[in-house]
């Protein structure tokens, strides 16, 4: 076996996994970076609130789930709408914290482990896997 054309493999194929991963991890704090800054004008400006209602009647959806309810579980209850969007939007911001150290410390192997365990826990809990 040829280990010097083993390790050019290897080595060729963790350059391009690590690159991959760092457009994956650029994209995905743009697109939260993006949607939070949608979420947080649509709960704290009502003039955006109004045009983003408008936009939603006609399929275009920009504003998260999260965002919605939270105006309109404080409109019903007078709690903070801001307070509201956190408490649902933590875990999202956690899961997206250990994905991106996972990928930024170029560790794709725990990363390609992390994600079978979750996919595993969920497929158990279906009761798909036994």
């Amino acid at each position: 076996m040829d280990y010097s054309l083993f390790y050019t493999v290897t080595n060729t194929a963790n350059d391009i996994l690590s690159w991959l991963f760092g457009l994956f991890v650029v994209g995905i704090t743009i697109v939260l970076a993006i949607g939070t800054a949608l979420d947080i004008a649509f709960i704290a400006l009502p003039v955006f609130q109004d045009k983003m209602y408008d936009r939603q009647d006609k399929g275009f959806k920009l504003i998260s789930h999260a965002a919605v309810s939270a105006v309109e579980e404080s409109n019903q209850t007078g709690s903070s709408p801001m307070l509201l969007y956190l408490k649902r939007r933590i875990k999202v911001y956690a899961v997206t914290a250990i994905v991106i150290y996972a990928v930024m410390t170029n560790q794709p192997i725990r990363l390609t482990k992390l994600i079978w365990s979750f996919v595993e826990a969920v497929l158990t809990s279906l009761g798909i896997l036994v």
